[in-house]
C-alpha cells in the first residue's frame, strides 16, 4: 500500500471564519488528520475566531481551518465545517485535491490548511 502524502500546506486571505486545530502529531497522514478534526468538531470542540490573529497562543504545526458558512453561528460553522471534512473524507480516493480548494463558490465551504511559522 502506497505511503499517505502529508498535507498540501497553502494560505488563503480574506474569509470569514477561522478554526484552530492542535494536533498531537502534526505530521499524521491526511486523512488520518481530517479524521481526528472531524472527530474534534463533532464532539463540539471547534475553536472559531473572525480573523486568524485573534488565537494568540499559536503554536507551530497548529492548523488554521478557515471557512466560510452562510450561518456564522458557532452550530453553523461547525455544521459546515463537519459536512465539508466529510466529503474529503468520503471522496479521498477519487479526488485527493479537494483538500486544496481555494475557489469559494457561493452556498459551498471552504476550508484551508496552514502551518503557522
Amino acid at each position: 500500500m502506497p505511503k499517505q502524502r502529508k498535507f498540501q500546506i497553502h494560505e488563503a486571505s480574506s474569509y470569514r471564519s477561522f478554526l484552530l486545530i492542535r494536533p498531537d502529531d502534526p505530521d499524521l497522514p491526511a486523512l488520518t488528520m481530517l479524521r481526528e478534526v472531524l472527530k474534534v468538531l463533532q464532539a463540539g470542540h471547534g475553536n472559531f475566531s473572525p480573523r486568524r490573529e485573534s488565537f494568540p497562543d499559536t503554536q507551530v504545526g497548529d492548523l488554521i481551518f478557515e471557512i466560510i458558512s452562510e450561518d456564522n453561528s458557532f452550530k453553523g460553522l461547525t455544521d459546515a465545517a463537519v459536512q465539508c471534512i466529510s466529503q474529503q473524507i468520503e471522496n479521498w480516493d477519487y479526488d485527493q485535491d479537494m483538500i486544496r480548494w481555494e475557489q469559494f463558490v457561493e452556498g459551498m465551504v471552504l476550508i484551508d490548511y496552514r502551518y503557522l511559522h
